[in-house]
């Protein structure tokens, strides 16, 4: 037998099972950062929709994802489910099914089709769409339709979230993100090569960058640091990786994960969906929108042409306002009424 196919459809259930770790893992973070008990069936009724959903659309060939990506894919849908539904994490079981069933197939699946074919080129640079983890569907569509219902339920129903609160026991769990994360990333390369060790530095690499000034702002700004400012620090700079970690240098990203742990900082405080929202949608959009300024040979530093930023800034605004847009109006409809 080839060892190529067994390899590659190794890297790709690496890739899948890192994706399905992070399920729970996000539920915990929200659960813990409310103050919360985890609500276990609730997560895997929603995540199980995602994935079902994502499936039949990958299976049936509508998205035109190649077969080494359909594990992958399919993790995906129930990770962009879990995170889309934070914010309605209390709400009635059917609701949230509801809901994550429609949003996923109205605004899952045609971005994760975009991420990983090259049939959405709208400028021309022959290179599809820059976003090496398939981000763009978690840490901009999934966490503005998380921003979404969270502005239904402020601005209709007036709810009022509690601040965030961590304490020593969630290093763990952010060490558990970081695992699953490298897992993510590196089993999509589908290859053992000097790409993968690239991956794996830059993986390491950026969280540590990002750790570093969160604490810092956080030291300036409020004299004192938090367990919370190190844990979404840490996010940050895994948001900003997801993208980004195969095609910038390290010094390159270095820089990159100092910035995302910056932005980070200086985000206002909120409730737990907010903050773990608001995290992957500030340092991933900046790690995407980067990467058309710095990616390796082919963006705008490299080249001097814009193309390649303008499709990245160009895919950014439409899965955000797909996420938000979508997400805001199907909850305005579905949402318990008091």
């Amino acid at each position: 037998m080839d060892a190529a196919p067994v390899a590659t459809a190794a890297l790709s259930g690496l890739s899948a099972a890192g994706i399905l770790a992070l399920v729970p893992l996000f539920a915990l973070l929200r659960a813990r950062s409310a103050g919360e008990s985890l609500r276990a069936r609730r997560m895997f009724f929603v995540a199980t929709l995602g994935a079902v959903m994502t499936g039949i659309a990958v299976l049936t060939g509508i998205t035109g994802i190649a077969p080494a990506y359909i594990a992958p894919a399919i993790a995906l849908g129930a990770l962009f489910a879990t995170v889309a539904t934070l914010g309605i994490a209390g709400a009635p079981l059917g609701r949230q099914l509801i809901y994550a069933l429609v949003l996923t197939a109205a605004v899952f699946v045609p971005i994760v089709s975009v991420v990983l074919t090259l049939w959405w080129d709208p400028f021309a640079t022959g290179l599809g769409y820059l976003d090496f983890g398939v981000a763009l569907p978690i840490v901009i569509a999934a966490a503005c339709a998380t921003l979404g219902t969270l502005v239904v339920a402020r601005v209709v129903d007036r709810a009022r979230p509690q601040p965030v609160r961590l304490g020593t026991g969630s290093l763990g769990l952010v060490a558990a993100i970081w695992l699953a994360w490298l897992a993510w990333l590196l089993g999509l390369q589908l290859g053992i090569d000097p790409v993968a060790g690239l991956i794996v530095i830059n993986t390491v690499v950026m969280p540590i960058a990002a750790v570093a000034t969160a604490a810092l702002v956080e030291r300036l700004r409020r004299r004192r640091n938090t367990i919370s400012g190190v844990v979404f620090g840490a996010l940050g700079g895994l948001a900003a990786a997801a993208p980004t970690a195969a095609y910038l240098i390290t010094p390159v990203a270095l820089v990159v994960g100092l910035l995302a742990g910056m932005l980070v900082a200086f985000l206002p405080e909120g409730g737990a969906a907010r903050r773990i929202a608001a995290t992957l949608l500030v340092a991933g959009g900046s790690g995407i929108l980067l990467l058309g300024l710095v990616a390796k040979d082919v963006s705008f530093i490299y080249t001097g042409q814009p193309e390649v930023l303008f499709g990245q800034v160009l895919a950014v605004i439409l899965a955000g306002i797909a996420g938000f847009g979508v997400a805001a109006l199907l909850w305005l409809a579905l949402r318990p009424r008091r």
